[in-house]
């Protein structure tokens, strides 16, 4: 089971003795994993983050990080 794997549980009956989620965590979960996509994806493109400033800034034809 890859959520087994990903938590690191080698047993089932370990797995299911922590296996407790609520609809609330899962729907929280979901928006951390998207803002971070989104915001990693920003800073690929270089674009400014939500703070206002700049990861990456472009000077004479160059870039480099700040």
């Amino acid at each position: 089971m890859v959520a087994m794997r990903i938590a690191g549980h080698k047993t089932r009956s370990v797995f299911d003795r922590y296996n407790i989620v609520n609809e609330a965590d899962l729907i929280e979960a979901a928006k951390r994993i998207e803002e971070g996509i989104n915001r990693e994806s920003r800073h690929t493109l270089g674009l400014v983050d939500q703070s206002g400033q700049s990861d990456v800034v472009q000077t004479e034809g160059k870039v480099r990080a700040v």
